[in-house]
């Protein structure tokens, strides 16, 4: 059975990785005013993006994902006849419609696949599984990371699925936010009220920056740090220690919302490569989608692991 894997161009993997395992990305929109860039998971864009001076009008993006017509089309006329079975991993669905919309266009895609494969002389039945990752960035990475592990071991597809559900439940996310401001104006376009204006100009006089982890369904501040040296080589300190103690993935995933090597000389950065190395597992650094970025803004940092035990402080 030829099992593929199609994910939203928020998920953060190397764009070399995503080649090798033919991983299709479903392009995100955003707009920066009367600017619209695509953002299709391609090095050579994202840097032009980060390299052309957006980062000031990251608090007024708009972004919108594929319609569920658009993603209906893209697995007509290429993936049900590439693959047999296609999991679809999505952006956690309380950030984006994309989970929504591949779950509404799935219905129309096993309906109108029957005749796309018999033009095309293929035998057997086509099948997807929507799934929600539950996290962003990086996470996203990871669960696409590792689904793409097994199905290079040859594991059958109701396995994998099985096994998906562990990945995303125990898919750990950090973040270490750039701009507070961006968050807080994201934040309050999605109606939420996050960050109190009085806490937003306390943290803003003071240059705090916060850490913050996704894990186990709950978004929290771990840390607040001054600088964004300090939050970013505080991060990398944390994901060392709790990958030191437990971790259950093969990868460690990086995302940086500019170009990767200019993220080498962190000392905790230097430190988590060869803690990985120690435990056997594989590091996989990407520049951030622009969509994390405008949610974190531009030179935010994000590490995501799987693990089934946060060690307390």
């Amino acid at each position: 059975m030829r099992i593929g894997i199609v994910t939203d161009a928020t998920c953060d993997l190397p764009d070399e990785f995503i080649k090798a395992h033919d991983i299709e990305i479903l392009p995100v929109t955003v707009r920066l005013g009367d600017k619209t860039f695509i953002d299709e998971r391609d090095f050579a864009a994202s840097m032009a993006f980060y390299e052309g001076g957006w980062g000031d009008k990251f608090h007024d993006a708009e972004t919108a994902p594929f319609s569920v017509e658009e993603i209906h089309d893209v697995f007509l006329q290429k993936l049900v006849k590439k693959f047999d079975y296609v999991f679809c991993i999505t952006v956690w669905k309380d950030r984006s419609k994309i989970y929504e919309n591949a779950t509404k266009a799935s219905f129309a895609i096993l309906r109108d696949y029957r005749k796309v494969r018999a033009e095309a002389d293929i035998k057997g039945p086509f099948a997807m599984r929507v799934i929600d990752s539950n996290t962003l960035g990086p996470g996203i990475g990871l669960v696409v990371a590792e689904i793409a592990r097994l199905i290079r071991e040859g594991v059958p597809h109701d396995a994998i699925r099985r096994q998906t559900e562990t990945i995303v439940k125990n898919t750990a996310a950090m973040l270490a936010i750039s701009d507070l401001s961006v968050v807080r104006a994201r934040a309050t376009k999605r109606g939420e009220k996050s960050i109190g204006f009085g806490a937003f100009v306390l943290a803003s006089a003071l240059d705090i920056k916060p850490i913050m982890r996704r894990y186990h369904n709950v978004n929290e501040p771990l840390e607040r740090v001054r600088g964004d040296e300090r939050a970013a080589e505080r991060m990398f300190e944390i994901a060392c220690e709790q990958i030191y103690h437990r971790i259950t993935s093969s990868y460690v995933v990086v995302a940086y919302g500019g170009n990767p090597k200019e993220i080498e000389h962190y000392e905790s950065y230097k430190k988590l490569k060869e803690v990985c190395a120690m435990k056997g597992v594989e590091m996989l650094t990407a520049v951030s989608s622009m969509s994390l970025s405008v949610n974190i803004g531009q030179g935010g940092m994000a590490v995501a692991w799987g693990t089934d035990e946060w060690k307390a402080d």
